[in-house]
């Protein structure tokens, strides 16, 4: 199941099961505060198990000033539930999300990059929203030598919460969380040294994907590359894009499923 909406102005959102095409289109959320020009909204989505109910998580930030200079903002979140087909507004959020959507690992959190307050302070935070008790915590991280040449992401590798500190001129560590919020259970799995191809891109947007089964890791590097690393002979090759594809796009790794909750298509 994916959770389909526009990054810049996601008012339309989609549920959709790319295997069979069934779809839904969500009502809309609305909010109390004003969404206008210096306004950023970031969205999560995922099966609450407990209720048996699919919820999607928007968030709402609203700057006192243009993305440049901002000193202060507001924040409002809603939880679309799929069972009810409503939206609830759950109050102002206590951090600053990331601008990409939440990861899922089917369990009952939402995860995201954070910062406490504006985003260009302070240091990354991992924060996880939890949809049974409609509250926001942080997650503990891993003990690295953090610095501003550091770059950090979250996001789903090899099925397990993971971490990826990025260094802007030589290399990548893999973290994972093999026990969920548990900071002792943190393990480096990998350091990739970045090939001096892939050093030419924005290296905030170096993306490991997932290992395949001969043992490779398959990254993303922005946009338009893809990159096969063999951790064992530390080697690189460069993925052929795919054809009649756009010229910019990103990847997401997805379990084909027969799941249709909606019934049938709805406009």
């Amino acid at each position: 199941m994916l959770c389909i909406s526009d990054q810049q102005c996601n008012q339309d959102i989609f549920l959709l099961n790319p295997s069979t095409g069934v779809f839904k289109h969500l009502p809309f959320s609305g909010f109390d505060v004003a969404v206008v020009e210096n306004s950023f909204t970031t969205i999560g989505f995922g099966y609450h198990q407990a209720e048996g109910d699919y919820k999607v998580l928007r968030c709402a930030y609203i700057y006192d000033k243009p993305f440049i200079d901002i000193d202060s903002y507001e924040s409002e979140a809603r939880v679309y539930s799929l069972k009810s087909d409503e939206w609830k507004n759950i109050g102002a959020i206590p951090y600053h999300l990331g601008y990409k959507a939440a990861i899922w690992l089917g369990n009952d959190f939402l995860i995201w990059k954070a910062t406490r307050g504006l985003g260009r302070a302070g240091k990354y935070l991992i924060v996880s929203y939890d949809m049974s008790r409609e509250e926001f915590k942080e997650i503990p991280q891993p003990i690295v030598d953090y610095n501003g040449e550091l770059h950090m992401e979250v996001s789903v590798f090899d099925g397990l919460v993971s971490t990826f500190y990025l260094s802007k001129y030589d290399e990548a560590h893999i973290w994972t969380m093999k026990e969920y919020g548990v900071k002792d259970s943190w393990e480096l799995r990998f350091v990739i040294k970045l090939p001096e191809r892939v050093e030419s891109y924005n290296y905030m947007f170096l993306k490991p994907l997932v290992i395949l089964k001969n043992g490779e890791i398959l990254l993303e590097a922005g946009e338009k590359t893809r990159i096969l690393h063999d951790p064992k002979k530390d080697s690189y090759r460069i993925i052929n894009p795919i054809r009649g594809a756009p010229r910019r796009y990103l990847v997401t790794p997805i379990v084909g499923s027969l799941v249709s909750p909606f019934g049938y298509h709805q406009g």
